[in-house]
């Protein structure tokens, strides 16, 4: 896959860590970079109709593996910059290609 295929402009999100009104200690998200990515929408299996039939989407992110994304976590999350959709990063693993991560994301789940 060539670097015309990541089409997408992603923004990695963490939450704050603080103090709440709450009394948590975890604040809002907050952007910590921005990269283009290949989005894939996840159609067949039983599992993934499945979570179709409840409204959860399960689309797979890929990106460039570099400094930056070797930091997230599947306590992050990530937002199109184009849309504004948020997806909840379920797992991260070697891509196709070399350089490569695939993130596996939810979309209709609440955030965290």
């Amino acid at each position: 896959m060539g670097a015309g295929q990541k089409r997408e402009l992603v923004s990695f999100e963490k939450r704050a860590v603080g103090p709440t009104e709450g009394g948590g200690t975890v604040g809002p998200w907050q952007e910590q970079f921005q990269t283009s990515a290949r989005v894939r929408y996840l159609r067949g299996g039983e599992n993934v109709i499945g979570q179709r039939m409840k409204g959860v989407s399960p689309i797979i992110f890929t990106v460039h593996d570099f400094t930056k994304t070797q930091l997230v976590t599947n306590r992050w999350r990530i937002r199109d910059v184009r849309t504004g959709d948020t997806y909840n990063i379920r797992s991260i693993t070697p891509g196709e290609r070399a350089f490569d991560l695939d993130i596996l994301c939810e979309i209709g789940v609440p955030d965290g």
